[in-house]
């Protein structure tokens, strides 16, 4: 029941994305061409809208909620981004829900583009389309935004940093690598403090 279970949850996902591909001319060829520095925001919403908003949104996890996307550990670096998503494994090292992405559904190119979005963006950055998050009023919510606002401008100033040093060709992998880094460790810490159902 479970197998069954997973496999109806996998091809309900690849279905949905086949659709979404389908009528947005923009995804139907997402790995032709280099991608001009000017539109690789635009693109990577893109990529998240159709291959992780449906499970993702807001940066959480709708299957696993234990497993949020935002503070995740694949996210640490590009090069564990990429090794998971061409083949995701549960923290036990069994088979889960997520599908894998092979090469032929996002390229290597769009896997970057997509992990800059990813780490550039916040978790109302995520749900495209210009929305802000809606902001959970309770006593528990004001009380952490409160109590991170520090940090929270840190990781927008760390965010505004990345984007500027990815458009820009002259920088170097290290320095990207670097900034990635710093940008993890500061949602790591943010996340680490939040309510559940807190949008920040």
């Amino acid at each position: 029941m479970k197998v069954f279970r997973t496999i109806l949850i996998a091809a309900l996902f690849l279905l949905m994305s086949a659709v979404s591909y389908a009528q947005d001319p923009g995804m139907m060829d997402p790995g032709k061409g280099k991608q001009s520095h000017s539109n690789t925001r635009t693109i990577g919403q893109r990529l998240f809208n159709h291959n992780c908003s449906r499970c993702h949104p807001n940066g959480g996890n709708i299957i696993v909620p234990s497993l949020p996307l935002i503070g995740s550990s694949k996210l640490e670096n590009f090069k564990t981004f990429l090794s998971f998503i061409r083949n995701p494994k549960m923290p036990d090292g069994s088979e889960g829900v997520m599908p894998d992405f092979s090469k032929k559904l996002i390229s290597d190119q769009d896997a970057k583009t997509l992990y800059g979005h990813i780490i550039s963006a916040g978790t109302s950055g995520m749900m495209g389309n210009g929305m802000m998050g809606r902001y959970n009023n309770s006593k528990e919510c004001q009380q952490f935004l409160d109590d991170t606002a520090g940090l929270r401008k840190e990781l927008s100033n760390k965010r505004f940093d990345y984007s500027e040093a990815y458009r820009n060709s002259q920088t170097t992998p290290d320095i990207l690598t670097k900034l990635e880094r710093e940008i993890f460790d500061l949602q790591k810490k943010i996340f680490a403090k939040a309510p559940l159902g807190c949008s920040w």
